[in-house]
């Protein structure tokens, strides 16, 4: 079942934020089984898939394309979610509700909590990674 929060007024757009915590280690760990390499292999990936649907989902967004703007939220959201990236995954999930609404206004004031919550990963991840070597 799905709970409503009060915040689902659609005559302003809000800006997409998630208190979840950057990155799940536990998830990571099970997948990985302590294989340093291996995640960092799973970081590229992610990283080079995360920055090109970011830069298509803006365009798509500025565009008001539906289509292109719901499959790369979605992309951002199942990369994230195998990474364990939970924040990124959150807003992710949020842009993608918001790209099948077609509320672009959103996702465009969105994408700087996007941004922000990947920036952070990226910094939990990397030094995560460099204290396990």
């Amino acid at each position: 079942h799905s709970h409503n929060s009060s915040k689902n007024s659609t005559s302003a757009s809000s800006m997409i934020t998630s208190t979840a915590g950057d990155l799940n280690k536990e998830h990571l760990m099970s997948i990985a089984d302590d294989d340093v390499e291996f995640l960092e292999e799973l970081w590229e990936c992610f990283e080079e898939e995360y920055q090109k649907s970011y830069s298509d989902l803006k365009t798509a967004a500025e565009g008001k394309d539906k289509a292109s703007a719901t499959l790369n939220s979605h992309n951002i959201k199942s990369g994230s979610a195998n990474l364990g990236a939970e924040k990124v995954q959150d807003i992710a999930s949020g842009l993608e509700v918001a790209a099948k609404k077609e509320d672009y206004d959103t996702i465009l004031e969105s994408l700087s909590s996007l941004q922000s919550a990947y920036e952070s990963l990226a910094t939990t991840f990397t030094q995560w990674i460099e204290s396990m070597k």
